[in-house]
């Protein structure tokens, strides 16, 4: 029976370091740390890879050092929510402006403010579109800024606010007086 396996001596490399320093034994390489800058690029997904060429681990003997790869983990962010190149966040409006229509003014992810228009009658959970507002992409092609919007209602209303309040219901025809469910049944079986 024969069998093949590599020269313990130099391990198949076919030469010897007659004198290795300590340092590293003989391989030309020793570990150490060091820091590297990496890239990223703007509107970049959550493990996405990246390759750095030539900044991973040393190669044997003065070979060529191999790749870094650094996977990319994207943190959330505190206003908007992500949807592939499109951003989404809630914007709270008061329920005059709602009503009343105007414009509102919403950060973007670039840091600037950006004015949005509401249309008159504005209803909670509609979606407004802010174009190119979103994560650059390949080819410079920019994702949406996507609002969808939340209607503040008052808490508390002072006695002028309660009566303006009040007179706006009767105006429009309709029931102030908030009767419940055995107010209803009472009148009706009174009728």
């Amino acid at each position: 029976m024969a069998t093949q396996s590599a020269c313990p001596t130099c391990r198949g490399t076919g030469s010897t370091v007659a004198d290795p320093c300590p340092g590293c034994g003989g391989e030309g390489r020793r570990a150490t740390r060091r820091t590297v800058t990496v890239e990223v690029p703007a509107g970049v997904e959550h493990g996405t890879r990246l390759r750095v060429r030539g900044a991973g681990e040393a190669g044997r003997r003065g070979a060529t050092p191999g790749d870094l790869f650094v996977e990319v983990r994207v943190a959330e962010h505190p206003l908007f929510a992500r949807e592939g190149r499109d951003l989404v966040a809630d914007v709270t409006v008061p329920f005059t402006r709602a009503t009343l229509g105007g414009a509102i003014t919403v950060p973007t992810i670039d840091g600037e403010d950006v004015e949005v228009e509401l249309a008159a009658g504005i209803q909670p959970g509609a979606l407004l579109r802010v174009r190119r507002a979103g994560l650059p992409g390949r080819g410079g092609n920019r994702g949406d800024l996507h609002l969808r919007v939340n209607v503040a209602v008052p808490e508390k209303l002072g006695t002028e606010e309660r009566e303006l309040l009040e007179r706006f219901a009767q105006v429009r025809g309709e029931d102030v007086r908030g009767r419940g469910l055995v107010e209803r049944l009472r009148d009706a079986l009174r009728g």
